[in-house]
């Protein structure tokens, strides 16, 4: 992703005005600032151990692993991993044709 973006052209000014400038930071500050306040009181609530428990004896037990972190990615959480995985590759071939577009445009 990151090289179709050093390959797209910067040659258009921002067409916005000042203040849709300002709005779009006061809102940008806005959802900052509530995600932030999310997060410290995501953190303020005490750790519960019941799920790391549960993770480190099921995992040798119903996975036959002794790597906690590897069967929770490939069995446990099989179907989240090959949608994360599903993801990447499609932004992948999105950008090799942004890319390839280019190149046959430019030829």
């Amino acid at each position: 992703v990151t090289a179709v973006l050093l390959r797209l052209p910067l040659e258009t000014p921002d067409p916005r005005t000042r203040r849709e400038k300002a709005l779009d930071g006061a809102v940008a500050l806005a959802l900052g600032t509530v995600a932030t306040l999310v997060a410290l009181s995501a953190l303020a609530v005490p750790f519960d151990g019941r799920v790391s428990e549960f993770f480190g004896a099921a995992s040798l037990a119903e996975a036959n692993g002794r790597n906690v972190v590897n069967v929770i990615i490939v069995d446990f959480r099989a179907l989240d991993t090959l949608g994360e995985v599903a993801v990447v590759a499609f932004a992948a071939f999105a950008a090799w044709g942004l890319l390839r577009r280019r190149a046959t445009r430019e030829a």
